[in-house]
């Protein structure tokens, strides 16, 4: 039986072992099939086979180009918008250069264009310059023929005017002038407005041109680094057969060159992993081959089946590993049956030898014994349980005499001993054995002792890593109490003053340093500091005295303006961070001033106007009227009224 089942788990093995080999072999045909048209496929795509590498080079290539053509294109806005205004109605034409040159010469062009302009500009200040004399002179001789009107009763007929020569006198009769002094005033004023605009406009023009022409190399040098750019990535592109992509195409040529990279690596992974499952399979075909070829010997290997025994297994299969455990347990039985079988009939007859010999010994010594015969010998044994009890007696016996016998010798070995080495005995031996139990009294009471310095010295150094541990809070607790004795001393009072006056000081250093650089164009003499003594309190430092302070209140009228409009100034710098401050007005003030001092000052609030600043000033002094050119004037008219005049 175990036969026909390890028969049957062979062929069912055989047959398993034949189906492997053959999905193998026909996954392997599939499998070099799918590599033979990768390597085509990655064959016909080489020029991607460095695109995974330098895709990351080209992205940032390419994101160079795409902010390059940027850069031109804010770069050449900002320039056609500032020329626009130059020309609105001749415009720059779009930016579709050819190279930097056609680009310059485009600029050029446009540049030339709008100096043409100039000339018309310059006529037109000159029209508007010429009327307004020409107003000019028409209210002042209207002015002085209103304020002759005392002496037209002194004329005579025929006799010349001191005035004009003439020698008819039409108004010497009371006749009023007919001429209008306030259309002549508006006349004069709308005269002023359009001087004033052309001169702005021609001012504006010249800015404008001359921003143009230092403006001109920015679109120049950014469309250079644009070409530049272009050329890198036209030849890093090359090798992929990529060509520069159009304006807002970037991205996608970016994204593309990653696919195409990425498409190109998983082929490459692909056809390495088909060529590991090709392995596989081969070596899977290779296994299962040798397997068939084991289990064929296997079979052919087992002894023949009996003839009357079928040759199909009933039920189930097992497999072949377990049917050659229970068939080489079956035919390890048989051969141990087979081996004890020989054994036990060598032992039969070895035994029957052994038992005649024996009859025969034992017959001759119970003929020769008192017992005279064999018979009689077996009567006179005893039963084997009272046998088998005098053996353990005899044989405890021998026990204990042995180790009675050992134990008397040890006895008398230690008692020698004892001898030899002189030991008390008696009374001595007494007293030895209470000297020792005083001894090892004393012993324990030095062992207690012990223990409790132990314990005394254990519960020390606890108290010592404790004051160690108290003494690291304390010097955290010192850090942060120093943290806070800093806070308090800036801090100071409950309602926060001496910290606001702290950070006052600083908004007043921040201050004096701004008006210290507007005060050295005002009068390079003094310098203003904040007083060591009070927080808030400023002093001049005289640079002619060696740096003496003294307190400002020692300035005289003059100096103390200079340093008030010095502060004001500053004033203005520090708070134009966050505001942009563009008026200035200073109220009065300037008689206090020598001649020098008012030159100076006057010549500083006239830097201010390359600030783009507008600075107002309200004075009667009369250097200032003259110095000035565009005023505001307040004059008095009867009845207590008054009239803003603007005076160029």
């Amino acid at each position: 039986k175990a036969n026909l089942a390890l028969r049957a788990a062979l062929a069912a093995a055989l047959g398993e072992s034949v189906r492997k080999a053959a999905e193998a072999n026909a996954a392997a045909a599939k499998l070099k099939q799918t590599a033979a048209t990768t390597e085509e496929w990655l064959k016909q795509n080489q020029k991607d086979a460095g695109l995974a590498d330098q895709v990351g080079d080209l992205a940032a290539a390419i994101g160079n180009l795409k902010n390059s053509r940027a850069a031109f294109a804010r770069a050449w806005s900002d320039w056609k918008s500032g020329a626009a205004e130059i020309l609105p109605s001749k415009p720059p034409e779009a930016p579709e250069p050819s190279g930097e040159a056609a680009l310059a010469a485009q600029i050029d062009s446009f540049l030339s264009d709008a100096k043409a302009a100039r000339p018309a500009l310059e006529q037109n200040l000159g029209l508007a310059k010429a009327q307004l004399a020409l107003r000019k002179d028409h209210l002042q001789k209207a002015q002085l023929l209103a304020s002759l009107a005392d002496h037209r009763h002194a004329l005579e007929s025929g006799e010349p005017c001191p005035l004009c020569g003439a020698l008819e006198h039409p108004y010497a009769e009371g006749a009023v002038p007919t001429v209008g002094m306030p259309a002549l005033e508006r006349e004069l004023e709308a005269a002023g407005k359009n001087f004033s605009a052309a001169q702005r406009a021609l001012g504006d023009f010249a800015k404008a041109v001359s921003k143009l022409e230092s403006d001109r190399g920015k679109p120049l040098a950014a469309l250079r680094e644009l070409e530049k750019t272009a050329d890198e990535l036209g030849g890093k592109l090359h090798p992929f057969s990529a060509t520069l992509p159009a304006p807002g195409a970037e991205d996608g040529l970016r994204q593309e060159l990653q696919n195409r990279g990425k498409l190109y690596r998983g082929q490459s992974e692909k056809l390495r992993e088909t060529a590991a499952s090709m392995q596989e399979e081969a070596r899977k075909a290779a296994g299962a081959e040798k397997e068939t070829a084991e289990l064929n010997a296997k079979t052919e290997n087992l002894p023949p089946l009996p003839q009357k025994q079928a040759t199909v297994f009933p039920g189930k299969v097992p497999s072949v590993a377990d049917a050659a455990k229970v068939f080489s347990g079956a035919v390890n039985h048989e051969n141990a049956a087979r081996k004890q079988s020989e054994a036990r009939s060598q032992d039969k007859a070895k035994a029957a030898h052994d038992l005649s010999g024996t009859r025969e010994r034992l017959e001759k010594a119970a003929a020769a014994s008192e017992f005279g015969c064999l018979a009689k010998l077996k009567s006179a044994m005893l039963p084997a349980e009272e046998a088998g009890r005098l053996e353990r007696i005899e044989r405890d016996l021998g026990e204990r005499t042995a180790a009675a016998k050992a134990l008397l010798e040890k006895a008398l070995k230690e008692t020698s001993e004892l001898i030899a080495e002189s030991v008390p005995e008696g009374e001595e031996a007494k007293k030895f054995q209470d000297a020792q139990a005083a001894r090892r009294q004393t012993r324990d009471q030095l062992l207690q002792d012990q223990a409790k310095r132990a314990s005394q010295l254990e519960a020390d150094t606890k108290n010592r890593n404790f004051r160690e541990g108290m003494d690291r809070e304390l010097g955290r607790g010192r850090k942060a109490l120093a943290v806070w004795q800093k806070l308090r001393e800036l801090i100071g009072s409950h309602d926060g003053a001496k910290f606001r006056k702290y950070a006052q000081s600083i908004s007043l250093d921040i201050l004096t340093r701004h008006a210290n650089r507007h005060l050295a164009r005002l009068s390079g003499r003094y310098l203003i500091r904040r007083d060591a003594g009070e927080t808030l309190n400023l002093e001049i430092e005289d640079l002619d005295q060696a740096g003496a302070r003294r307190p400002m209140a020692s300035l005289s009228g003059g100096e103390g303006f200079l340093a008030s409009l010095a502060l004001a100034l500053g004033l203005s710098d520090l708070a134009g961070r966050s505001v942009r401050i563009d008026s200035l007005f200073v109220d009065e003030g300037f008689g206090t001033l020598d001649p020098e001092a008012l030159e100076t000052a006057i010549a500083a609030l006239e830097t201010l106007r390359q600030d783009h600043k507008t600075v107002g000033i309200i004075s009667h002094v009369g250097l200032l009227k003259e110095r000035i050119s565009t005023q505001i004037a307040v004059e008095k008219q009867p009845g207590g009224t008054a009239r803003i005049r603007v005076v160029s």
